[in-house]
């Protein structure tokens, strides 16, 4: 069915329905900003775009929750491109402080003073406020050159360049592996592990029993685990 021919009330209730994903999306996308763009103001303009893409027209069809989150996630990103003023150097600099005082509060239970965060990071007050300060938004930069996956800024650096590699190429195999998957067997993957949605809430997009969804789940994982064998064994 096309989404032309819905009306407002019936556009409301899909809106609704995915609502869940939205909010999915919108964490992600703030987590790799930094956290420097309001959680609300990416959650709206997600909202929006599912609404113009529904007025605009789509096939509410199996395939419809990819598609629709492929353009909540891309209007979020072209908002971000458009404002972001976030630099390599900034997003450094705040990572590292959240770093600190994640692990100062985990091991205090308490929030933690700006001279307790100068001190476990061996700085003086001054060199502290100053490292704050420039960690906020400076220079304009595109949100793809801030984030993306092998921009050393967000690589875990207790990874050597070995490890980064097989990392890769594991990836790579297990992407080519779910391609060949049957399309509703990559699909409940999908939902599941990546848009994060219960087996209720899958079952109810594709239209089947959450007990269903759950055969399917298990039965592709199984295949993806006895593929991914074989390839490993053919691969190293």
């Amino acid at each position: 069915m096309n989404s032309t021919n819905l009306n407002n009330k019936e556009i409301e209730v899909i809106i609704a329905q995915y609502r869940p994903l939205v909010r999915r999306i919108a964490n992600q996308v703030q987590r790799q900003s930094g956290n420097m763009h309001d959680f609300d103001d990416l959650e709206q303009i997600g909202i929006l775009a599912l609404f113009e893409t529904l007025k605009t027209g789509a096939d509410i069809g199996p395939q419809f929750p990819a598609y629709a989150r492929m353009r909540v996630r891309g209007a979020m990103m072209d908002n971000l491109r458009k404002t972001s003023t976030i630099s390599r150097s900034a997003i450094a600099k705040r990572r590292a402080l959240l770093k600190c005082r994640n692990e100062l509060e985990q091991q205090r239970f308490r929030s933690i003073t700006s001279d307790e965060m100068a001190a476990e990071m061996n700085m003086d007050a001054a060199s502290y406020h100053q490292m704050e300060w420039e960690s906020q938004p400076a220079d304009m930069s595109s949100i793809d050159d801030i984030y993306h996956e092998k921009n050393s800024d967000f690589v875990d650096d207790e990874l050597d360049s070995f490890e980064l590699l097989e990392k890769k190429q594991l990836q790579q195999i297990l992407a080519s592996l779910i391609g060949g998957l049957k399309p509703r067997e990559a699909q409940i993957l999908q939902l599941y592990f990546v848009d994060e949605y219960g087996l209720e809430e899958i079952g109810t997009i594709m239209g089947v029993g959450s007990a269903r969804i759950c055969q399917i789940k298990k039965a592709a994982l199984n295949k993806l685990k006895n593929q991914l064998h074989e390839k490993i064994g053919n691969h190293y």
